[in-house]
């Protein structure tokens, strides 16, 4: 009996208690649920901060790109401004060349009104002139039958005087080749009368320098200016070396031609030589010539140069003992 009210209090107990524990089961689910609700609030929240999270990278982008295209942009503001600063520069260049210009407009200006004033000037000056020429056109017209016949007369006196100069000239041809061919007749002739002369005996050349050397053109024994000059040099050194000394002359021959030729045109020059010092006076020396059959020999020895065209006349002196010295002239 004892059991069964036991089991029966509790029962009773538990059966007072099954509305508390039902609170309480209802406290504990509803706690399960605003647990839940919980969590759903959070994990919103997350999702919330990871788009926020996505949202701020492309933010960072967005402010890398922005700060990319403000350096861009800074770097373009500066060209800008070094272009503005080129164009300020030419700018002040260009107002420069506006005030040149101004100022070369306002000299040409200048200079059209001067020109335009010149102009007026001579334009006055030629009307003057045309009246002064319509005046002596008039004053003209009566002699200007007289002018025209003196002028005709001219133009025949001109005519004539032409014809005259040329007629002249052709003469003055005339009478040069008539000379030609008289010269050439005469050259001919003195090559043959040189040819029928005998050459002179053959000399050897001499040994010692000859005080004076003569020069004679191609084919001729005139001396010249030059060579008189020298003759009076030599005859004021024969003096000095006293009377009775001895003179030689020797005559060289040349490379062209013949040899008889040319000993003989030596020959003559040397003789030629001869008298001009008689003539200056050595009367009271003895003068002997000679014909060296070389085309100046000695100078060949001297200085080694070719003398083929040399036409030479040498003249030594003997000293009183009948010797050849090398007495300078």
């Amino acid at each position: 009996m004892l059991r069964q009210r036991f089991f029966r209090g509790v029962l009773l107990v538990f059966c007072a208690q099954i509305p508390l524990i039902g609170f309480f089961i209802y406290l504990l689910f509803l706690g399960v649920g605003i647990a839940d609700f919980a969590n759903l609030a959070s994990l919103r929240t997350a999702g919330e901060v990871k788009s926020d999270i996505q949202d701020d990278s492309q933010t960072a982008n967005s402010a890398a790109q922005l700060e990319a295209r403000m350096t861009g942009l800074n770097a373009k503001i500066a060209e800008l401004d070094i272009a503005i600063t080129g164009l300020a520069g030419r700018g002040q260049g260009w107002d420069r060349f506006v005030a040149q210009a101004g100022a070369e407009t306002q000299k040409r200006t200048d200079i059209q009104k001067r020109i335009a004033t010149e102009i007026n000037k001579l334009a006055v000056q030629l009307s003057s002139l045309a009246q002064q020429v319509a005046g002596l056109d008039k004053s003209l017209g009566a002699q200007g039958g007289d002018i025209a016949a003196k002028m005709a007369d001219i133009s025949a006196r001109v005519e004539d005087l032409k014809a005259d100069t040329f007629a002249g000239m052709e003469e003055l041809r005339t009478a040069a080749a008539a000379q030609e061919d008289r010269l050439e007749v005469a050259n001919a002739q003195l090559r043959d009368e040189f040819r029928d002369i005998s050459p002179p005996p053959y000399v050897a050349p001499p040994k010692r320098k000859p005080v004076v050397e003569l020069r004679f053109e191609a084919e001729d024994w005139k001396i010249g200016k030059v060579a008189s000059g020298q003759l009076d040099r030599i005859v004021r050194t024969i003096r000095n070396s006293g009377a009775g000394v001895g003179v030689r002359i020797y005559g060289f021959t040349v490379k062209q031609g013949s040899l008889n030729f040319n000993m003989a045109l030596a020959d003559k020059r040397a003789r030629a030589v001869a008298d001009v010092l008689r003539e200056k006076g050595i009367k009271r020396n003895p003068i002997t010539i000679y014909v060296v059959p070389e085309y100046d020999a000695y100078r060949d020895q001297r200085d080694g140069k070719s003398t083929d065209k040399i036409h030479a006349v040498h003249i030594n002196i003997d000293d009183p003992a009948d010797k050849e010295t090398a007495v300078k002239g």
